[in-house]
């Protein structure tokens, strides 16, 4: 994941916006939702979230295990809840720290089609060290075949680049029109590059695929340049919906906002649809939800808060933007959501501080379309 130091977030000036399709409109009435319930998944950890419902119901949530962004060494854990967000607990270690320095900071989850949670974790060698050393961990796949509670390495993940440690992970693994299962990577277009010392160097995000159940993965089809932290959506037969984060960039487009992509012959080649967000509100969660729509979950860093949004076209148009919760300044975001069975909405966050916890922690709303 592309991840700032929180000096740099804070050093982030928000300006003027050019509107264009698909962002939301000046005239756009701000619709705030009242939670049916809120609570918090765990204290001084689980930055960056990834949700999954499994077949049976369980969320299970994946989050770094340190209350720090990406400066201290840690892993990555999960916790669950077996009755439908209200209360959760530890679940397990999805992927161990290489060396006592090191982090695993970097992650994507998702099913694979027996059902198994598979997860693609990197991360940051000599993660304290503030001089802009800092290296990329090669990633390593885990899996789990009891719902999360324990984890094994399969393999360490190289995707065919040609430099295997440049490759950050990040957002969900789902299966493809022919059943295999991808995921989205991104890096600087350097490979001598690390995301935190990238100036002049843009990043590029691509969709990658494994045909045999997650063990190896490679075929990298790129979805763009000028993006790096990038959710994929399979829409079925073939059709994908990507939302990215974007680089910074001159005006009147000025970076970290979401950039909608779209695949129609099954994630090798994409199509750049425009602006979706406005300054700072990344990055993106896509959910498809029950009745066929989509969801779009994103952090609004420019006012503090989670958004939603919601499409009943397959994201060719977009509702108006929906507030879940109202954070505090400062380091928030990453939502991630899934759909219970009574249709109610269940997303997770992290933030420095928000009206659950003043430090780090992670939050969980539960709301109704």
């Amino acid at each position: 994941m592309y991840r700032m130091t929180t000096q740099a977030h804070f050093a982030l000036i928000a300006w003027g916006l050019a509107f264009v399709a698909g962002r939301p409109r000046a005239d756009d009435k701000l619709i705030q939702i009242k939670p049916d319930h809120q609570c918090l998944v765990v204290k001084d950890a689980g930055l960056w979230p990834n949700l999954v419902r499994l077949p049976k119901g369980r969320l299970v949530m994946t989050g770094f295990n340190q209350p720090s962004h990406t400066l201290t060494p840690g892993d990555a854990d999960c916790w669950d809840s077996t009755d439908g967000g209200m209360t959760w607990q530890p679940r397990g270690t999805v992927a161990k720290r290489s060396d006592p320095k090191a982090n695993r900071v970097h992650f994507a989850i998702g099913l694979t089609a027996k059902g198994d949670l598979l997860a693609i974790a990197g991360g940051m060698g000599d993660a304290a060290d503030t001089t802009g050393k800092r290296r990329l961990l090669q990633p390593v796949v885990t899996r789990s075949t009891d719902e999360g509670k324990t984890w094994k390495a399969v393999a360490d993940f190289d995707a065919g680049f040609e430099h295997k440690y440049a490759a950050a992970p990040y957002g969900t693994i789902s299966a493809g029109k022919d059943s295999s299962l991808r995921t989205v990577v991104y890096m600087t277009t350097r490979k001598d590059v690390t995301p935190f010392n990238n100036a002049g160097n843009p990043f590029a995000a691509y969709m990658v695929r494994s045909d045999d159940n997650g063990k190896t993965w490679g075929k990298a089809a790129l979805i763009g340049t000028g993006i790096n932290e990038t959710c994929a959506l399979h829409l079925g037969n073939g059709e994908w919906l990507a939302a990215a984060r974007t680089d910074d960039r001159p005006a009147p487009e000025h970076g970290q906002e979401l950039r909608q992509f779209r695949s129609t012959d099954d994630g090798k080649t994409w199509k750049d649809e425009g602006l979706l967000t406005g300054y700072h509100q990344h990055p993106a969660h896509l959910l498809r939800l029950k009745n066929g729509g989509v969801l779009l979950s994103y952090g609004n860093r420019k006012d503090a808060a989670i958004e939603v949004r919601q499409s009943t076209d397959a994201g060719r148009t977009w509702g108006k933007p929906k507030r879940v919760i109202t954070l505090a300044a400062g380091d928030q975001g990453y939502p991630s959501s899934a759909e219970r069975e009574d249709g109610k909405i269940v997303t997770v966050f992290y933030a420095v501080n928000s009206p659950l916890h003043k430090g780090y922690h992670a939050g969980c709303v539960i709301w109704t379309p």
